[in-house]
């Protein structure tokens, strides 16, 4: 069985532009996906639409099946070159990966790669050629469950550069400090979006360069089976709860109701939790075969919150609030760390809440999320 290619970046344009000069396009083949991160030189629009062009015209070609050749030739003729500093108008960065775990790298004038290991970190060994002119670098190794391959932009290395500190953090400190981040986060959005708030915060708000970080997590698949809402029919509560207990990877159940059939059905107890007090969120409980059991609605409602913050944060404190005890930052939590999410949503009418249209909404929200991080989703209705 291949690997869950967990992939994710980030972007910060620099301040007063209106768009980044860094740009990401990735394509799905089956089992391989390729993905090009490109800057273009300098910044705002002009950079914006030749790093679009680099990006689109390298991610294309491969699609097709055109050779490496070929692609950076056509790269470097449709391009031009700056006339000032003799320079490529636009760098880049190819990777292609498999899910079998096997890597392709392609770089010209980015920063280098940094690959983070569970046992070793390093770089793999590297040719060079020239095409077209360009010193271009290659490499292939092989990544393994827990490995993350990580490109970033320079805006990236010159972070704080004028601003908090005197000089830029550089590419060593970049790569300790995501080898701490992927000890620390599971998904590479959490990886990710780590760098680029805290780049965000050496550059005081205000980055002085556009800045990108991108993130290739090989992973094992894993599951995660959420139920909420009594099902339409009584009949089907028993299909409900064959599904529970048949579920693979992690169990959620959200919904009193729904806890209560899945109790009754099982044969189980479900037990009160107090150690998660929060004002905003009730609390959870625990019921056997269940990673969490919550509320329905409030929490449901607060998770799809959290998980859109997550992709587009309006502040830097989002891991703070997903790392709190209350069930919705913990459902969030477990919805970003998995890689197969499904959904058992309820179709009947909650006769003592009229929440069921509500939930429903929520939990499109949370799907939308789901896929939005490059989830395999799915949903049930019952």
């Amino acid at each position: 069985m291949g690997f869950f290619l967990d992939t994710a970046y980030r972007s910060l344009k620099k301040h007063g532009e209106e768009l980044c000069g860094d740009q990401v396009a990735m394509e799905r083949i089956g089992d391989r996906l390729i993905i090009v991160m490109s800057d273009g030189l300098g910044s705002g629009v002009k950079a914006n639409i030749l790093a679009t062009l680099t990006s689109r015209i390298a991610v294309t070609m491969l699609k097709e099946g055109a050779i490496l050749e070929e692609t950076v030739d056509t790269i470097a003729r449709t391009l031009p070159v700056c006339s000032v500093r003799n320079l490529a108008y636009s760098t880049f960065t190819v990777i292609e990966a498999f899910e079998d775990g096997r890597v392709h790298t392609v770089e010209f004038d980015n920063p280098a790669y940094i690959l983070t290991r569970k046992t070793e970190s390093g770089i793999p060994e590297k040719t060079m050629s020239t095409i077209a002119g360009k010193s271009i670098w290659e490499s292939d190794f092989i990544m393994d469950d827990g490995d993350c391959l990580s490109v970033v932009s320079d805006g990236v290395l010159y972070a704080s550069q004028g601003m908090i500190l005197n000089q830029g953090w550089g590419w060593e400190d970049v790569r300790d400090f995501l080898k701490d981040s992927a000890r620390a986060e599971k998904s590479a959005s959490g990886i990710a979006l780590q760098l680029s708030v805290f780049c965000n915060v050496l550059y005081d708000l205000k980055p002085g360069d556009d800045a990108t970080v991108l993130t290739l997590a090989v992973r094992k698949n894993e599951g995660l089976t959420i139920f909420t809402g009594p099902p339409l029919r009584a009949e089907d509560d028993r299909r409900l709860a064959d599904a529970f207990l048949n579920a693979s990877g992690k169990v959620a159940v959200s919904g009193g109701t729904t806890a209560a059939i899945l109790a009754r059905e099982t044969g189980r107890e479900i037990e009160a939790e107090i150690s998660d007090m929060d004002e905003l969120v009730p609390p959870t409980s625990r019921l056997e075969g269940a990673d969490i059991v919550t509320e329905g609605a409030l929490t449901l409602a607060r998770t799809a919150d959290l998980l859109e913050e997550f992709l587009s944060p309006t502040d830097d404190d989002i891991f703070l609030k997903l790392r709190k005890r209350n069930g919705a930052a913990r459902l969030a939590r477990m919805i970003i760390d998995s890689t197969d999410i499904t959904i058992w949503l309820g179709s009947a009418v909650n006769l003592a809440n009229s929440d069921t249209h509500i939930r429903s909404l929520d939990v499109m929200r949370i799907m939308e999320a789901a896929k939005s991080l490059g989830r395999n989703t799915k949903l049930v209705m019952i």
